[in-house]
């Protein structure tokens, strides 16, 4: 693990939204994120993780070739959500129903202030913030399938063609 980094943790972010998210925990957990691939259902197909699976693999051995061989302990997929006009879903959804959804790759900051500000929002705490989140603008409605499955695809695509090397 030496040639991955021994000061420490630390976290990679792509330039691109299909590039590899990489973190070493302090434990010397490799942690990575490369695969998008639109799904209507929570539930991954085995298929579908053998290929995310060989997808970490091949980018932990262009990075590290030393640790081609290190067994994996797991892979597991995840849910992000996007919108059509990169707009955010923050308020009340319903009655005594409030909802926060950043649109982005790695929506753990946004979450997380978003989150801070959203406990403020149904307060009645206003803040500078609190004004600058709520004049973002709105998700947009998604088209149904078989229409939003081909444009998510071809993005991904699109996406993967730009940023090749990051994977």
């Amino acid at each position: 693990m030496g040639q991955v980094g021994s000061e420490g943790e630390f976290g990679l972010l792509p330039a691109n939204a299909n590039g590899s998210t990489v973190r070493l925990t302090l434990d010397g957990r490799i942690l990575m994120r490369n695969t998008l691939h639109y799904a209507r259902s929570k539930r991954f197909p085995p298929e579908l993780m053998a290929e995310v699976a060989d997808n970490h693999r091949q980018s932990i051995t262009r990075r590290w070739p030393g640790l081609a061989d290190v067994e994996f302990v797991g892979t597991w997929g995840g849910i992000l959500g996007f919108t059509r006009n990169e707009g955010t879903v923050f308020g009340a959804i319903g009655a005594g129903l409030w909802a926060l959804m950043s649109a982005d790759a790695a929506p753990m900051p946004k979450g997380a202030i978003g989150g801070k500000l959203l406990a403020e929002h149904i307060c009645g705490v206003d803040s500078e913030l609190l004004e600058v989140m709520l004049s973002l603008p709105k998700a947009a409605i998604l088209p149904p399938d078989p229409i939003l499955r081909f444009v998510v695809n071809r993005e991904i695509d699109k996406t993967a063609a730009s940023g090749p090397g990051e994977r």
